[in-house]
């Protein structure tokens, strides 16, 4: 995406390409443009909590991003790099949406031996405890959910079904293509990772150059010449 300056006209809910160019406590950071970087916060680089991003995410990589947050007269953005906000959006569910008995899916984000499994609603950053989930539910799967209770700090749903290939709540043309992209750019950066990691250990056995003993070396060379 080709865009210059301050005040772009990226907006929330868009995707961008981009690339990592810091990571610290304060979050990843993306160059998405000239002179446009974006922050993903910690909690934002992937679905699995147990996320590595310190060899997954290395200095130069390259990731789909989805921007969550405008900021300062948009001119700077907070985004995710999380696979559920990516493919299927964000902001697109109002808690006034969920009334007792409304059925919406949800994706799968963890699972227990006890029937009940930790949810998002889809579209949105809303986390919900489900009830009632089969035992073959796994992370990452989608299913329609029956809302039983909202409040403040807590929502509650039954599950329902599994989402079908013919269901509605079934991934649009518009969400399988954003998968798509998503695993497209994971497998580039896959590829690029693995390439690095066999060019380091092609230095390591190689023997790789010493710079401080080459830079002594030359001044000792130039010592004899003089």
């Amino acid at each position: 995406m080709l865009k210059f300056g301050a005040a772009l006209s990226f907006k929330q809910g868009d995707l961008t390409v981009g690339y990592v160019t810091n990571i610290s406590k304060a979050g990843c950071f993306i160059q998405v443009a000239h002179n446009v970087t974006m922050r993903a916060g910690l909690n934002e680089l992937s679905d699995d909590p147990d996320y590595d991003f310190v060899s997954q995410l290395p200095i130069g990589r390259v990731v789909l991003a989805r921007i969550t947050k405008t900021l300062e007269n948009n001119t700077k953005f907070n985004c995710s790099l999380r696979k559920s906000l990516v493919v299927y959006g964000v902001h697109l569910v109002a808690k006034s949406d969920m009334k007792p008995q409304a059925r919406l899916p949800c994706l799968i984000l963890a699972t227990s031996s006890d029937g009940i499994s930790f949810g998002q609603l889809k579209g949105s950053y809303h986390k919900l405890k489900i009830k009632g989930t089969p035992a073959a539910g796994t992370a990452g799967q989608l299913c329609l959910v029956e809302i039983a209770k909202v409040a403040q700090d807590k929502i509650v749903g039954n599950f329902i079904e599994w989402c079908a290939e013919d269901s509605e709540a079934q991934a649009t043309s518009q969400e399988r293509h954003f998968a798509q992209m998503y695993a497209s750019v994971l497998e580039e950066s896959r590829q690029d990772i693995v390439a690095a990691k066999k060019q380091k250990e092609a230095n390591v056995e190689g023997g790789e150059p010493d710079i401080e003993k080459l830079v002594e070396n030359k001044r000792r060379q130039t010592q004899l010449e003089e």
